[in-house]
């Protein structure tokens, strides 16, 4: 995931313009754009099973869960519902999201993702502390 958002963060920081003008720019930030938002719900989900907090049966249950929670703080989970939404326009409507669109999309949205990754890294982190519940090695990392 947050090789992901690496390569979301190296396009947004690129000039419209630039890119623009490369057609793989589009197709390598759809990708990752999708990928991310995809992996941070399904650790999401995985987070929320393991600690019976409840269901999430769609995405946007995954950032309102962990919001409830207290795993995100409420800008992350605003955040992260906003994402959670975004997620169906460029998979199953990919023919309307424009490469203009896709990068004012990576203008707001790399930065959530990043909250994303940090706030449940930061939680898994004091849940694995020795002597505390859930501190098995189980691979849960957004890496």
């Amino acid at each position: 995931m947050r090789r992901s958002v690496r390569r979301l963060a190296e396009l947004a920081a690129l000039p419209e313009k630039e890119f623009l003008a490369d057609p793989d720019n589009f197709a390598i930030a759809e990708h990752h754009f999708r990928r991310a938002i995809e992996a941070a719900m399904d650790l999401g989900r995985h987070l929320i099973a393991r600690l019976a907090l409840g269901s999430a049966e769609e995405y946007a249950d995954v950032p309102r869960v962990l919001g409830e929670s207290r795993i995100l703080s409420p800008e992350t989970t605003t955040a992260a519902l906003q994402l959670a939404r975004l997620r169906s326009r460029p998979v199953h409507l990919y023919w309307q999201v424009t490469p203009a669109e896709l990068h004012r999309l990576l203008q707001t949205q790399v930065e959530p993702l990043e909250a994303f990754c940090t706030e449940v890294q930061a939680f898994m982190d004091a849940d694995r502390r020795p002597g505390q519940a859930g501190s098995d090695d189980e691979g849960t990392g957004t890496e």
